[in-house]
């Protein structure tokens, strides 16, 4: 699972969308949530809480979609190099738009740090975010 998303985002990252290239589909397991206190700064990230979403990669369109009950589309305006945490965790940061026209960034994290070595997509603006825990859907036979 962690080689096939590893794959996903260097595509993303680098470009490589030809013909061939194809829609990539995640399934998400939870949702956390956050936001700032009236001076700026994050608060705690609630409780995992279960939810079961479809979330697709559209490379040759620079899209993601969250297929939650109001769908969430995000263009890909820009992206940043692939980058690794203090903790060993390999990140991928793209700034996009979403359907409102608002800039927020989605983040992919491979956590290989944690005892569960989890994927999660983040969706962060400037005053709230919410992470899913994910897996791929092109892993599963």
């Amino acid at each position: 699972m962690k080689k096939t998303l590893l794959l996903i985002i260097s595509l993303l990252i680098f470009g490589i969308a030809t013909s061939s290239a194809q829609v990539y589909k995640l399934r998400t397991t939870d949702i956390a949530t956050t936001m700032t206190d009236e001076a700026g700064t994050w608060e705690e990230w609630s409780d995992w809480t279960e939810v079961n979403l479809l979330v697709t990669l559209d490379i040759p369109n620079l899209r993601i979609t969250i297929y939650s009950d109001e769908k969430q589309i995000y263009d890909i305006t820009s992206s940043e190099e692939e980058t690794t945490d203090e903790n060993g965790d390999s990140i991928y940061k793209f700034q996009c738009v979403d359907q409102d026209g608002d800039e927020c960034s989605v983040k992919f994290m491979e956590r290989t740090s944690l005892e569960d070595q989890r994927s999660e997509v983040y969706v962060l603006y400037d005053e709230y975010a919410w992470v899913y825990k994910v897996y791929s859907l092109d892993d599963v036979e």
